[in-house]
């Protein structure tokens, strides 16, 4: 068992004592914004290059820039007690490059994002900042077995992190899932 699911086992423990200290570990996931300091990188050589070499070495550096950029995962921790996100860049997972601390204040709302790919149903949690851009907490994949009916884990996962972080859920397409689970804890 690797490191990411005893962060993700220790937290769904803490949440099933009622602790509301536990905190959530989100999926490594790459930084679309990394990728263009790296391409600007990569422009900037070409042009010390002053295209005296041939075309393909500028291809070459260019694409080394965005390899190297590619290695940069980002992880997130959402804390609901402290009231904050914390995000991680590693590089290959190992060395910290930069850590950033967003107020929860910061994001808008749980967003729950149904995916249904051929005949696999997959559902993404996560939360969404005040610009739009999402930080997904977990994922349930409908192929994988562990969950039968992925979209009710979801959405009860949902509710747990609106309810722990005060955000009001937001979906991309509202499923019945919500109103089953709805009428579940009404009772």
């Amino acid at each position: 068992m690797n490191a990411n699911n005893d962060t993700a086992t220790t937290a769904a423990q803490e949440e099933s004592r009622g602790n509301s200290s536990a905190v959530y570990v989100s999926e490594t996931y790459l930084d679309p914004r990394g990728a263009l300091p790296a391409l600007a990188l990569g422009v900037i050589v070409i042009l010390l290059i002053r295209f005296e070499a041939q075309w393909y070495w500028s291809v070459f550096v260019a694409a080394a820039a965005v390899a190297v950029a590619a290695t940069v995962q980002w992880k997130a921790f959402l804390n609901p007690a402290r009231k904050e996100v914390r995000e991680e860049a590693r590089w290959f997972g190992k060395k910290l490059l930069r850590q950033r601390l967003i107020p929860l204040s910061d994001f808008d709302a749980v967003v729950v994002r149904h995916d249904k790919v051929a005949d696999s149903e997959d559902w993404s949690v996560g939360v969404q900042h005040r610009s739009g851009r999402k930080i997904w907490m977990r994922r349930y994949l409908g192929s994988d077995g562990r969950h039968p009916k992925p979209g009710y884990a979801a959405d009860g996962f949902a509710m747990v992190l609106a309810d722990k972080t005060g955000l009001q859920i937001k979906d991309y397409c509202p499923q019945k899932p919500r109103e089953w689970l709805q009428s579940v804890f009404a009772r």
